[in-house]
């Protein structure tokens, strides 16, 4: 990962944004975007999880 990338993650993780990185060689063989899909899926259930009292709609 190059320093500018490494810059704009922490900028978003500063401003309260959840992050989560797999570099190339992680993948392996695994799509990304099937990944990236997965991620939104199974994060979406984890908010709910931790945020018990919030609405959710």
């Amino acid at each position: 990962m190059k320093p500018h990338q490494q810059a704009v993650i922490d900028e978003l993780r500063q401003e309260g944004y959840a992050i989560g990185i797999f570099y190339p060689f992680e993948l392996g063989e695994a799509s990304p975007r099937d990944l990236e899909d997965i991620l939104v899926k199974e994060g979406n259930e984890a908010i709910e999880i931790l945020n018990p009292e919030k609405d959710h709609e």
